[in-house]
């Protein structure tokens, strides 16, 4: 699987994120989370980048957890997705979990 370097900004932050994923796909990615932080900053003028963000991770988990769940359900003959099946356990356990099979990770922060 070959990984790509994308340069992003998110909120008021570049980042390098290597991951899979085509440049059109990050893209996508980076505007989504853009327009998200910035419909959470309408809607509640005095919260933080950080408090944000975490928000929108929860949101994210959340719908995955959800979409996960009903996948299941719908394809209950269908093989089990192994590579997120125990994160999600993980995740609705409380627990942290690595971040060894996730398909993309933040590399490291650039200066502003």
């Amino acid at each position: 699987m070959q990984k790509r370097r994308y340069k992003a900004k998110i909120g008021e932050k570049n980042y390098i994120i290597v991951g899979p994923g085509s440049e059109e796909h990050m893209a996508a990615v980076t505007n989504y989370l853009n327009e998200q932080l910035a419909q959470l900053k309408r809607l509640s003028p005095g919260i933080t980048l950080e408090e944000a963000s975490v928000l929108l991770a929860f949101n994210a988990v959340s719908t995955f957890l959800k979409q996960d769940r009903v996948d299941s359900e719908d394809h209950a003959h269908a093989p089990k997705n192994t590579q997120w099946e125990d994160k999600r356990d993980s995740v609705i356990d409380g627990d942290l979990f690595d971040d060894s099979n996730v398909p993309a990770k933040l590399t490291k922060q650039e200066s502003d």
